[in-house]
């Protein structure tokens, strides 16, 4: 049976409004006001006559919340929960751009309403503000508080005198109290002594454990342990600024009435959040107690409005659908929110059987009609409590005999609320720490057991990475390579000896660092896929960040961006910045910048245009000019800029992602890294021939490499085209280290080195010439080794160097650990933060990375001492497979394939390899009918195949039109040689067409 409103008085039937005339609305929004924060909703030392009069004629929701926060300023996602009426984990973040939800100014505007707002703008959803026809920021600091209430009503007063009554309005006033500081009038102060006020029968001096967040700003604004005597001043200062918040409420509803507004006039009052006050140890928001965070007054009054009080369970955003009610306006699709109209009809004596709270990734709640559950899964913590008999939540029964049933009960229920709104936070974590935790000494924002970090100053993440960097640095070994600047960050933190990319190629392997998830899971192995086309809801690293309350941000080459891809907005919360130099080009000097773009600047920049049509760029520059000529430079300045900015934003820690683009082709830099280095004291490598008994598709043909004007496009490079090259790689990897060099700077400069996660990463190696082979795109060590820096204040070893097997699908779980989230799940990777505290720690006992080569792919599982690559097609027999097996023990060069000499070996590590999924095939576009009609005949029509290439009409294909719009760029190469059977340079008809075979 439906329960009965309770009522206070008779109810008063809503009738649609008896008058045509539309109501108004006025919405008062306090600031940190709690849901008892009122003499008539039970709290008898306060003094608020006007708005207990409101309650008095009006309706309660004595059980209304805000659903929680991912960040400390719960503020921020109430206002924008109730302003777009979405759910916590559906709202858009403070920096997002482009099209939003509708605002509920704008469905309220379409009704025909008059819309207005003055209040703070800070922690606001601006695009809500800025949807109203008059939106007054009236921000109020330090001692302007004193005056807050004040203005707020002189601003309401004067709009209702001087407006024209033609529509009706619908005012959201947003006072910036009782909000921290608490300084209001001397007469509001002196009516509350502090000596005669009353603790709360929850009041503890410390919190008991460790709930996640201890020591976030608003706990700070009392020492450890809690006093009696600070916690009843500082309820006396918060009492005196609601009594002064009330005087100035009633001038406006006394303004109301003196225009004849008031009798048409919904009027709601709420708070955006609540606020311990003492309770339980706490003195913030950021916790789910009932007299804490979440738990928010509301009342409405008005035409339509019975008197009473309801025991439904709302929430803040359910004010969207209900206000579009009065006001006869159409809400927009999608809202999460849920009309209260039906209970205040008494049709109904609720709209929901449950409701979920959140605070950032440390803590979630659910509730029923009577029974409560808060869940903390970094300390494996549960409460349970019995509102109806313990509505101050003093008795934790979880671990009480006979509630077992019950804790699982709920705990089911909650997972259920967490899924309907898409909430992805684990209820266990893995390893959970410790839940004992020292309160800091004063001044102090430590407060975590010995060796752990404070959750509530979030660290810091710097992401840097870099463009095919190997590890041919000082740190790792190579004194004659000059990279001071990430030498000495190795000397702040632990190198990884044994990383690895999971595939030697741009895009793909920038798609495992920031997705956790191998090439073989997404089945992209390509530039020019998106890794949402094949999983379109992945969260990645970024946007998990963003999720979880920190700022996240990206400049330079982060995702790969060119050769028809693009890049993720959904994972920064701010539009990704790119210099104005792409990576393609980008020289300075006259001669190397035609009028047209380089090819490779075409494809950088997804220009429309053929870039084998373009001319080609030369493969090295030396000028002299500035850093800031070339691109990294530009990354560098707005690296600076952005860390310079963040000094401003104590409060939002920081993900900022920083994409060098050098060493990467062409090797530019300026002529004073050129001269570091002799070019004649460059030597090619001995070895100049594929290991051994290695199959012959197995090496690189380079064809990247020979895009360049000074490359031959067919055979091998003489020793002074090596030797430049090499020079050029030295060049271009000094001239990055030093613009690293000046980010690392800004960092410590601005004060974040003590709380700031770094990782330096290079997304693959590069082939310099070893076994006569450039560029990347293999399964061998030189391509697939990475240089792997992290520096985890606290927690790495600093200046240490590690043989731990680490892999780019790895670097995502360790920020997690490190940041104190917990991972995702469904990621590739595993964390390596046992190795960051522990060196000699082994993480894992392999890693994994795959090459396609045509029809083959080439899946390598690395061990601390071996290499296996076993090339099949997907989906084929493993004994159709041919293996490559090197030991880098007893030959670190990989001169022979072992794979026949060692079937042991062999065996072992094909049982590794077996028990990772099948690689998936190429993720591609759908095809449209014509093409799939065209995939399903027998034969390709190679005659026509050529006259399409042969765009001149002579007859020939020149490498160029071969090489045109080729799927597997690195390979057709290879084939043009193949074909071109009288080795002249070109290919006739006949060549293309039969393959290079005579009939």
């Amino acid at each position: 049976m439906m329960k009965p409103l309770l009522f206070l008085a008779s109810l008063c039937v809503f009738c649609g409004q008896a008058s045509a005339a539309k109501p108004n609305i006025l919405h008062i929004n306090a600031d940190d006001h709690r849901a008892d924060g009122l003499h008539a909703l039970g709290n008898d030392v306060l003094k608020t006559p006007h708005l207990d009069t409101l309650v008095g004629r009006g309706m309660v929701f004595t059980r209304c919340y805000t659903q929680g926060s991912r960040v400390g300023a719960v503020c921020l996602p109430s206002r924008t929960m109730m302003l777009t009426g979405r759910a916590l984990f559906r709202i858009p973040g403070r920096g997002d751009k482009g099209a939003g939800p509708m605002a509920l100014p704008t469905a309220i505007k379409a009704a025909g309403y008059e819309t207005w707002h003055a209040g703070k703008g800070g922690n606001e959803y601006k695009a809500g503000l800025e949807a109203f026809d008059t939106n007054l920021i009236m921000d109020h600091r330090g001692d302007e508080r004193a005056r807050s209430s004040q203005e707020h009503a002189d601003a309401a007063v004067k709009f209702l005198r001087e407006r024209a009554k033609e529509r009706p309005f619908y005012i959201y006033l947003a006072p910036p109290v009782p909000h921290d500081p608490r300084i209001c009038p001397k007469q509001f102060m002196d009516m509350y002594d502090p000596a005669r006020i009353p603790l709360s029968p929850a009041f503890l001096p410390v919190h008991p454990w460790d709930n996640g967040d201890m020591a976030v700003r608003d706990e700070h604004l009392a020492p450890w342990p809690r006093t009696a005597e600070d916690t009843r001043r500082q309820l006396a200062d918060y009492y005196a600024c609601v009594t002064g918040l009330d005087h100035h409420i009633g001038r406006i509803f006394a303004a109301l009435k003196e225009t004849g507004q008031f009798d048409n006039t919904v009027i709601v009052f709420t708070g955006d959040n609540g606020l311990s006050l003492g309770e339980h140890g706490l003195f913030g928001k950021q916790n789910l107690y009932e007299f804490g965070g979440m738990h928010v007054p509301l009342v409405l009054a008005g035409p339509g409005v019975p008197r009473g009080r309801s025991n439904a369970l709302a929430y803040l955003m359910d004010l969207f659908p209900t206000f579009c009610d009065f006001a006869g306006a159409r809400p927009p699709a999608g809202l999460d929110g849920k009309s209260l109209r039906p209970i205040i009809e008494g049709k109904t004596a609720k709209v929901r059987d449950a409701l979920y709270t959140a605070y950032q990734h440390c803590q979630r709640a659910v509730r029923d009609d009577r029974w409560k559950l808060i869940r903390y899964p970094l300390v494996d913590k549960t409460q349970l409590f019995d509102l109806a008999a313990d509505p101050r939540e003093l008795n934790n029964l979880a671990d009480k005999p006979g509630h077992a049933a019950k804790v699982k009960e709920m705990l089911a229920l909650l997972e259920k609320e967490m899924r309907a709104n898409d909430d992805p936070t684990p209820l266990t974590v893995a390893n959970p720490r410790s839940p004992d935790w020292t309160p800091p000494a004063a001044g102090k924002k430590e407060g975590r057991a010995p060796g752990t970090s404070s959750a509530a100053d979030k660290p810091n993440v710097l992401l840097v990475c870099v463009d095919d960097l190997k590890p041919l640095l000082g740190c790792y070994g190579a004194p004659v390579v000059k990279s001071p600047n990430i030498d000495r960050l190795a000397a702040r933190g632990v190198l990884f000896e044994r990383a690895f990319c999971n595939q030697a190629v741009c895009s793909p392997s920038r798609n495992a660092l920031l997705t956790g998830l191998r090439s073989q899971t997404l089945g992209i192995y390509d530039l020019a896929t998106h890794f949402r086309k094949s999983v379109p809801d992945a969260v990645t690293v970024g946007q998990y960040f963003k999720k979880h309350g920190w700022r996240t941000e990206a400049m330079g080459k982060i995702f790969h961006v060119g050769h028809g891809n693009h890049e993720d907005p959904a994972s920064w919360s701010v539009e990704h910045w790119r210099p104005a130099s792409v990576q393609g080009g980008g020289y300075a000097l006259k001669e190397n910048r035609p009028k047209e773009m380089t090819r490779e600047e075409a494809r950088f920049s997804n220009s429309k245009v053929d870039p084998s049509k373009l001319p080609r760029g030369a493969a090295t520059e030396c000028a002299d000019v500035p850093d800031t000529a070339y691109g990294d430079g530009m990354i560098a300045d707005e690296a600076i800029t952005r860390l310079r900015a963040a000094k401003d934003k104590p409060g939002e820690p920081f993900f900022i992602a920083v994409g060098f683009l050098k060493p990467h082709l062409p090797f530019v830099a300026p002529k004073k890294y050129w001269d570091l280095y002799l070019c004649a004291s460059f030597e090619p490598p001995n070895l100049q021939k594929r290991p051994i008994g290695a199959p012959e598709f197995a090496p690189t043909t380079w064809g990247e490499l020979r895009q360049y004007s000074d490359i031959p496009e067919v055979g091998p490079l003489t020793t002074e085209q090596q030797r430049q090259l090499i020079h050029g790689y030295h060049a271009a990897t000094s001239y990055m280290d030093a613009q690293l060099g000046r980010v690392l700077d800004a960092l410590d400069r601005n004060g974040f080195a003590k709380n700031t996660i770094i990782v330096l990463w290079g997304d693959h190696g590069w082939h310099l010439g070893d076994h006569g082979m450039w560029c990347k795109h293999t399964n061998y060590e030189q391509a697939a080794r990475i240089p792997l820096i992290v520096v985890a204040p606290g927690v790495a070893k600093a200046g240490a160097k590690t043989g731990a097997l680490a892999e780019s699908v790895d670097i995502y779980p360790t920020l997690c650990e490190l940041a104190g989230l917990p991972a995702p799940r469904g990621l590739d990777g595993a964390s390596f933060a046992a190795a960051l505290k522990n060196p000699a720690a082994m993480t894992k006992e392999a890693v994994f990375h795959v090459y396609p080569r045509n029809q083959l792919m080439g899946r390598a599982v690395r061990t601390a001492r071996y290499r296996l690559v076993e090339w099949k097609k997907i989906g084929e027999p493993a004994d159709t497979a041919v293996m490559e097996l090197y030991d880098y023990e007893n030959d670190s060069d990989e001169t022979k394939n072992l794979a026949a000499d060692k079937p042991g070996v062999v065996a072992q590590l094909r049982a590794i390899l077996a028990k990772q999924p099948e690689a998936k095939p190429q993720v591609r576009a759908a095809a449209g009918k014509d093409e799939k009609k065209a995939a399903a005949k027998p034969k390709q029509d190679r005659a026509a195949m050529f006259a399409k290439r042969d765009k001149d009409g002579d007859g020939k294909l020149t490498r160029e039109e071969f090489l045109d719009k080729q799927p597997d760029p690195d390979e057709a190469p290879k084939r043009f040689i193949q074909f071109d059977a009288n080795k002249d340079g070109v290919l006739s008809r006949e060549e293309f067409v039969t393959g290079g075979k005579n009939k």
